[in-house]
């Protein structure tokens, strides 16, 4: 189990294990992950903008 094929699956399976949930450790890989998608869309905002009311009647 110790084979590098293994380690992510050994992971995972540590991580959630019955009904304990490590929390701090799932919430920080989620806002790890969240991070450079709020800086993508903050840099991009005002293309989202401009796309969104492109179409838009007047």
């Amino acid at each position: 189990m110790s084979a590098p094929s293994n380690c992510a699956r050994n992971f995972s399976i540590d991580l959630i294990r019955g009904d304990v949930f490590f929390w701090g450790e799932i919430m920080a890989g989620a806002l790890i992950a969240a991070i450079p998608v709020a800086i993508a869309y903050n840099l991009f905002l005002d293309r989202f903008i401009a796309g969104i009311t492109g179409g838009a009647v007047k």
